[in-house]
């Protein structure tokens, strides 16, 4: 999907930057969760938890990048768009470094791991709901946003409320898994027809 979004999406496109680190880091907590599945060791294992909230913070301020967007001008040229920004990008990496500092110096402690991760879970789906809502008329492509964020919510399901193994091979864990990699595709649509629109519109307004 991401070789996808390359090949349609102008580098032009005021969020194209924006899209490219969140997929870098989508990418990367993809292979340190498969490296965790398949060998699980300490080292693994703090890999996984590590990427995962890294993932969630970069989806986030994904969000804030594209709330400051406006429809005729290109966020990086407003200087209080920057400002308001960078301080969220700041405040998010002394969290992550505190969050992962604690974990490994302190106390590796899995219930605040979890709590923390679905804190930050819950942050972006009610952000990018509230957000696609307000514009599912005016640009129908955010019925993507919206379908992967309603199913991303029924898979987390199967993270809280586990289950015994079926056939003692399908966890519910195995399934989240499973499951998250199809929202791959209606998200990556969501986010090409998203940079193709903000793109046009900043045309418009040359």
């Amino acid at each position: 999907m991401f070789a996808a979004f390359r090949e349609q999406v102008n580098p032009q496109s005021p969020m194209y930057n924006v899209w490219h680190l969140y997929s870098l880091v989508a990418i990367a907590t993809w292979l340190s969760s498969t490296v965790f599945h398949a060998k699980d060791i300490p080292l693994t294992e703090q890999l996984d938890y590590f990427s995962a909230l890294l993932y969630l913070l970069t989806c986030l301020f994904c969000l804030a990048c594209r709330v400051t967007v406006q429809r005729d001008n290109d966020y990086s040229k407003n200087r209080s768009n920057l400002i308001g920004l960078a301080a969220v990008a700041i405040a998010s990496i002394v969290f992550y470094i505190r969050h992962v500092w604690y974990l490994s110096c302190v106390h590796f402690d899995y219930g605040y791991n979890m709590t923390v991760n679905l804190s930050v879970g819950a942050a972006n789906c009610i952000g990018w709901l509230i957000w696609s809502i307000r514009r599912v008329r005016s640009q129908p492509y955010t019925r993507d946003c919206l379908l992967t964020v309603a199913l991303l919510n029924g898979l987390v399901l199967l993270e809280v409320l586990d289950f015994p193994p079926i056939w003692w091979v399908l966890d519910a864990h195995s399934l989240w898994h499973g499951g998250t990699v199809l929202l791959a595709v209606p998200w990556y649509r969501f986010a090409i027809a998203d940079c193709n629109y903000l793109l046009s519109e900043k045309q418009k307004s040359l």
